[in-house]
């Protein structure tokens, strides 16, 4: 559409400089000046082709301007773990994933449409390099919050941890595929910016590159998933292991029960006070805490009747991974605890 009005405008021209010249023919003070009309007509033509040029010059720039407008952010969101569980940090991972797919999804079908005729325009290039350059900061998102979950729960989620250690490693092939395309890509750019024929070659490895891609997207869409449901379905279960455990020693009176209920509340800020729990802490944790339920059921007399409910319920946000409300447990029932 902008090449018609641009033909018409110069036409328009052409026809104006030749009305002047037959004017000037006609009426001019010299009636021995002609005018070429061949040289007219050329130059009007050339005025047309350099416009056409200026035009597609600036729209090309803007087209640029607009993507370089819009990069990828550079590096990962940091998130404060000290405000989430356990369950709401590997949610915040499970959604960067997806996210991480989705933008590789659209790279991927941009890629598609792009190449579909076997060649790639200068601004067609240049939005490749972009989309592949939003997978990237999401694929780095993703991997950012996974490690740090890796970092607070390796010891205590013991059992669903290599689950996603392969989510990782996917994100990490995923991520390695997304840089080789991209620097394929900055390869035909930096072609095209040399004025040289596209290669069909390299065409073709974005294809295979797409294929890829699309392979470890289904993959890792299957591994994530695995994740997150068996690490959900795990929670209660492990709470249930650390609540139920057995007394193995009962104090001989109030003092001797309330001492141990001292020791639980001492023994969780100790191994909280690092921001990670283990699995060997909780254990150690939850058998203090069987032990003063007991203790305290056995001699703690009406005034106490609560602080056992309240011990099994701490416990079970340990084991849940609930260490920001545990944190503000703790404080609540030392706060129940009398001195005698």
């Amino acid at each position: 559409m902008k090449r018609k009005k641009i033909t018409i405008y110069a036409l328009m021209i052409l026809v104006f400089i030749i009305s002047i010249a037959c004017q000037a023919t006609t009426f001019g003070k010299s009636p021995t000046a002609t005018v070429d009309l061949n040289a007219t007509v050329n130059a009007a033509v050339a005025a047309t082709e350099n416009a056409e040029t200026m035009i597609k010059t600036t729209v090309d720039s803007a087209v640029l301007a607009t993507i370089t407008a819009m990069p990828p952010h550079p590096s990962p969101t940091p998130v404060n773990s000290d405000d989430l569980s356990e369950e709401d940090l590997a949610d915040e991972v499970n959604n960067a994933v997806t996210e991480a797919n989705n933008a590789s999804q659209q790279s991927s079908n941009y890629t598609d449409q792009a190449t579909s005729d076997n060649t790639l325009t200068y601004q067609e290039a240049y939005e490749m390099a972009y989309y592949y350059g939003l997978s990237q900061a999401e694929i780095e998102e993703a991997l950012y919050l996974a490690e740090l979950y890796l970092s607070l729960y390796y010891e205590l989620a013991e059992d669903t941890v290599e689950l996603l250690t392969i989510v990782v490693e996917d994100l990490e092939q995923l991520a390695s595929t997304t840089s080789e395309a991209l620097n394929s890509v900055e390869n035909i750019i930096q072609v095209l910016e040399d004025g040289q024929i596209i290669d069909t070659e390299l065409i073709k490895s974005l294809s295979d590159y797409n294929d890829l891609i699309g392979n470890q997207i289904i993959d890792l869409d299957i591994k994530s998933n695995e994740w997150i449901d068996t690490l959900k379905g795990s929670f209660e279960l492990r709470a249930s292991e650390f609540i139920n455990l057995e007394a193995n020693q009962i104090a001989g009176d109030r003092i001797g029960a309330l001492n141990i209920a001292r020791d639980y509340i001492n023994s969780i800020n100790s191994s909280l006070s690092d921001g990670i729990l283990s699995r060997e802490e909780l254990f150690s944790i939850a058998q203090l805490g069987a032990n003063a339920s007991a203790s305290i059921n056995q001699f703690g007399g009406p005034q106490l009747n609560n602080i056992s409910g309240n011990i099994n319920n701490l416990t079970g946000q340990l084991a849940r991974g609930q260490l920001p409300q545990a944190k503000s447990s703790v404080g609540e029932l030392s706060n129940l605890i009398p001195r005698r």
